[in-house]
């Protein structure tokens, strides 16, 4: 039994959301799905299919669909014979999609297929080109234009550069400031003088009751008995 495993990784020409891959080898596979998420859609899952042997007639089959309120409906498809591939090794490329709706006439799909005969793990394998010439357009990486007034030249003390901004004002850096705190003259102390020290309340000391010679609550419990 030889597999064939499958990623999509992103589609290009449609931002449209609730979108659905169905995957299968063609034309007896039985076909799964994956949803789209994120900027750029892709499909976070990898396909495993199994057939009994790899030969021409077989292809990888995903065909496109949009979840509506009640059921799923197909926009695009798309159809890669097998002997595009070379066995054990890994080719990612994008392909053109067959438009069945007019909102998904230019629809590309960016896919990454390994056609393993070998029980290797999946993508476990060394990359190779696709073993037919493209006749359609493939998209390149997003370009970032340079910011504005700015060229770069190699400094001359190794291979790093260094930005060098034209035209542009840059203000010198601010260097810190240290403020001293100001200076009081410190006053002259007579000769003898003791500084004010805090007042604490001395401790509570017995005291009678005239008469009867009981005590207060703050004595010791003792009663002097020669007290009238």
């Amino acid at each position: 039994m030889s597999k064939i495993f499958v990623r999509v990784h992103q589609l290009k020409g449609t931002d449209c959301g609730s979108l659905v891959a169905w995957t299968r080898a063609a034309p007896a596979g039985v076909a799964t799905s994956c949803k789209f998420a994120g900027k750029p859609l892709s499909c976070y899952k990898l396909w495993q299919l199994e057939v009994p042997e790899i030969s021409p007639k077989i292809s990888v089959e995903i065909i496109l669909k949009k979840s509506g309120v009640f059921s799923e409906y197909e926009v695009s498809s798309l159809e890669l014979p097998i002997d595009w591939f070379q066995e054990n090794s890994t080719t990612r490329m994008w392909f053109p999609m067959k438009g069945i709706h007019r909102k998904f006439m230019e629809v590309m799909i960016e896919v990454e297929i390994h056609v393993c005969t070998n029980n290797s793990r999946p993508f476990d394998a060394p990359a190779h080109k696709l073993l037919v010439e493209p006749a359609w357009e493939i998209p390149g990486p997003a370009h970032i234009p340079p910011p504005k007034n700015v060229t770069v030249q190699p400094r001359q003390t190794g291979d790093a550069y260094q930005p060098i901004l034209n035209n542009v004002n840059v203000s010198p850096p601010v260097m810190p400031v240290t403020i001293p705190y100001p200076s009081y003259p410190v006053p002259d102390v007579p000769p003898g003088y003791v500084a004010p020290q805090p007042y604490n309340s001395p401790p509570p000391e017995h005291y009678y009751q005239p008469a009867t010679g009981s005590i207060s609550p703050y004595d010791d419990g003792y009663v002097n008995p020669d007290r009238n």
